[in-house]
């Protein structure tokens, strides 16, 4: 087998992988910012409304994660007082 192949071979097992560990079921998911991306849904941790990320969508990084927030008035709010938000 050739090193390019090998290598497509094993991008492509990462790929499956990747498919078949995916959440399925309810698109809301907790707000810990896994592998989201534009068009999720999720619920912000700060005033819990429903809500879809988007490339604008406000974060805040606590603890190592990225947390996303409905607005800035939710970012500001856990902003300065994260602990009180964010797991």
């Amino acid at each position: 087998m050739q090193k390019g192949s090998i290598v497509y071979f094993v991008i492509f097992l990462t790929f499956i992988l990747l498919i078949s560990c995916s959440p399925k079921g309810s698109t809301e998911k907790e707000n810990t910012s896994g592998l989201i991306k534009a068009g999720d849904q999720m619920l912000c941790p700060v005033d819990g409304s429903k809500m879809t990320v988007n490339q604008n969508t406000r974060f805040f990084t606590y603890n190592g994660k990225k947390y996303f927030v409905c607005c800035l008035e939710c970012l500001n709010t856990v902003e300065k007082n994260p602990g009180k938000y964010l797991r």
